[in-house]
């Protein structure tokens, strides 16, 4: 499949929820295959990788959504671009606090690899309250 725009959707993905399966289905609308990448994030604390990509795969599954792909990778993701000949990174954006630690995250993937461009989809008004974090809270 030559020519074809590809994209990575990044994410620790404590929880696959609304609000990711909402960017995804939009970045399918843009791009001919994407790839969910599992990744970790030192900062954060989860459950490990392996159950974290288990739980997204049973989800992107249930969806039935063609040319997605789950991977894992516990690496800079822009190494994964580049061994995938993928040059398109997607974020979901829900607020400025978002935007900014974003604009940031960017400036890092352009050091490490200038060749990569970020799409950021902008979170569905009903949905822009929505994160793993107050999901776990309620639990």
């Amino acid at each position: 499949m030559q020519n074809t725009k590809k994209c990575i959707f990044p994410g620790t993905f404590k929880i696959f929820h609304n609000g990711h399966i909402n960017i995804l289905k939009r970045a399918k609308s843009l791009f001919d295959t994407v790839y969910v990448v599992v990744a970790n994030n030192d900062t954060k604390q989860y459950i490990d990788i392996n159950t974290r990509f288990e739980n997204v795969k049973k989800v992107v599954d249930e969806l039935k959504l063609d040319n997605v792909i789950v991977a894992k990778w516990d690496a800079y993701l822009v190494e994964f671009a580049k061994q995938h000949s993928i040059y398109f990174i997607v974020r979901g954006i829900r607020d400025t606090t978002d935007f900014k630690y974003e604009k940031a995250i960017e400036r890092i993937y352009k050091q490490q690899w200038n060749q990569i461009e970020v799409v950021y989809l902008f979170a569905d008004k009903e949905l822009e309250d929505l994160s793993a974090t107050k999901i776990l809270s309620k639990k």
